[in-house]
């Protein structure tokens, strides 16, 4: 890899190349084999699964390589794909881009060659799709590709199911059957394809992938499980979002874009301050802007002419690099006096001159920018989860850690002018709770409830100093489920230690030797009481515990 892991992440890997060696073992006499990845959103799966993929093919110390793995990555989303095939580019070291292969209608071959990922998306596997469609001028169709690299290498050929949670509805009737193109590489489909032996789900949510595979003969290895609390403990996510919504009506929702525009620039500035001092990657921040629907005249409601002249009065007059849209049209459009570039979601990352992009509702997923710091919504209160989405791809660090030295640059700003007092309390309550299982917590802080102080130049010489101080971090005070789980351990330690946990920790009634038997007496002297008993009680039983 060419960056490293966290330690939840590296954690996750090695259990997942162990659980990858044993399914490899037991296809022949155990039957297809099923993997899976639960994470939360922003724990970086797709690191996860390049960095296990790499240790398949290269090996380990626990692992014997496996230079004829082979791997088949399918999503519902072409931009998904892309997304990720761009992330294994820029992460992986053994997977280079001949290796990563986007396959589409004209790709013809009885095998799958060795050492490669195959992007596939199910949108190119309907009944009439060419992949799947014999001619005179295809030899193969894709599921006899799949079905003669299965029968050459069953133990090295892998399909990758991303976002596994889609797609899993069951026809209870039939449960045995395929309903959906990717339900068909687990349960197989009548002159198409056997089940896949070896099938390795990802999924935040991945219940409904666990409910189908229950159902079926497979063998499935128990989930490898992120913590969230290890993600936000790990310095990938931003520590707080910053809410602006006006108090009282404004006289314009162009006011809220003209400050969301300079709160662009001030990250900017801030941006190469810090990469000037730290001598760090500078981050060129953008301004997400969520337009409304088209109408039948127009392609959004919105008056997206008058937009952008506020925002180029606040940023200065921008060019045909430095704004783009990426509406549902594909194509350049002209809006006003201003022809805008369209820029697909997965590319608006890697764009270094982009500033500013316009969108409808494409950037829900199948993108990820980091480098997003503002948000603003023309669009009236939709529902809670649609918001928690994008701020949920906004809301990862640019550099992949924390920024020491700057909390503003620790946030992302939102924008809601639109949203009444209840729909802006419902958002705030899902950021900030969302399920324990999909979502880290974020800390919301409305922006009106901000002060921003700046340094006394007068006393410039006590800041210099100030500076020269050793700093340490401290992430945050309370413990982590990790260290909650071993308090826990040594807790129930203490009662199999003891027969009666009573006894460790109150003093038990002095008895009085009975007469004739001296020796109770001594012993009865001996025996420690009150804290030095509970001192002893509790040594006894770490001695014990460690002796486990």
């Amino acid at each position: 890899m060419k960056l490293p892991l966290k330690d939840f992440q590296e954690a996750a890997v090695h259990d997942l190349a162990s659980l990858a060696r044993r399914a490899r073992d037991d296809i022949q006499d155990g039957g297809p084999q099923t993997l899976i990845l639960a994470a939360p959103t922003g724990s970086g799966k797709t690191v996860i699964a390049t960095s296990w993929m790499e240790r398949i093919v290269e090996g380990d110390e626990d692992n014997p390589p496996n230079p004829d793995a082979t791997f088949l990555w399918i999503t519902d989303q072409p931009e998904l794909n892309e997304q990720t095939r761009r992330k294994f580019l820029a992460t992986s070291t053994t997977f280079s881009a001949r290796h990563l292969i986007t396959l589409d209608a004209t790709f013809d071959s009885k095998l799958f060659p060795p050492g490669n990922v195959y992007f596939l998306n199910t949108q190119k596997l309907g009944r009439k799709a060419q992949l799947v469609t014999p001619s005179d001028q295809r030899g193969t169709t894709i599921w006899r590709t799949i079905t003669n690299t299965v029968a050459q290498r069953p133990e090295s050929f892998w399909v990758v199911i991303d976002e596994a949670h889609r797609g899993m509805t069951e026809d209870k009737a039939a449960r045995n059957e395929a309903r959906t193109i990717v339900q068909k590489f687990i349960k197989g489909s009548d002159n198409e394809i056997e089940p896949v032996p070896l099938v390795f789900g990802i999924s935040a949510t991945p219940e409904r992938f666990a409910e189908l595979l229950a159902a079926t003969p497979r063998t499935n290895r128990p989930p490898v499980t992120v913590d969230p609390e290890d993600v936000r403990l790990s310095g990938l996510l931003k520590e707080a979002i910053t809410l602006y919504h006006p108090k009282r009506d404004q006289p314009s929702d162009l006011t809220l874009l003209r400050d969301a525009s300079k709160l662009l620039g001030r990250y900017s500035d801030e941006w190469a301050d810090y990469a000037a001092r730290e001598k760090a990657p500078r981050v060129n921040a953008v301004l997400v802007v969520q337009v409304e629907d088209a109408t039948k005249a127009h392609v959004t409601k919105t008056d997206v002419a008058s937009a952008i002249a506020t925002i180029e009065n606040a940023l200065g007059p921008l060019d045909d690099q430095q704004i783009a849209h990426a509406f549902q049209e594909g194509q350049t459009l002209t809006l006003g006096d201003r022809a805008l570039r369209y820029i697909a979601p997965s590319d608006i990352q890697d764009d270094e001159a982009l500033r500013v992009v316009l969108f409808k509702r494409s950037l829900t997923t199948g993108w990820d920018c980091p480098r997003a710091e503002v948000m603003m919504s023309f669009r009236r209160a939709v529902d809670k989860t649609v918001i928690a989405q994008l701020v949920g791809r906004m809301v990862r660090t640019p550099l992949a850690r924390t920024v020491t030295g700057s909390d503003f640059l620790n946030t992302v700003s939102l924008y809601l002018p639109h949203y009444d007092a209840h729909a802006l309390s419902e958002v705030i309550e899902y950021l900030a709770e969302p399920d324990a299982q999909t979502s880290v917590p974020m800390r919301v802080q409305r922006g009106a409830d901000l002060e921003v102080f700046k340094r006394n130049r007068k006393v410039s010489a006590a800041f210099a100093a100030a500076e020269t101080l050793p700093t340490v971090r401290v992430t945050k005070v309370s413990a982590s489920r990790a260290q909650a789980r071993a308090s826990a351990r040594v807790g129930q330690a203490r009662y199999r230690g003891a027969k009666d946990l009573h006894s460790c920790t109150r003093p038990r009634p002095r008895r009085r030797a009975r007469k004739g038997r001296k020796d109770q007496g001594v012993q009865e002297a001996s025996r420690p009481r009150g804290r030095d008993r509970r001192q002893s009680c509790d040594g006894r039983l770490r001695r014990e515990h460690a002796a486990r």
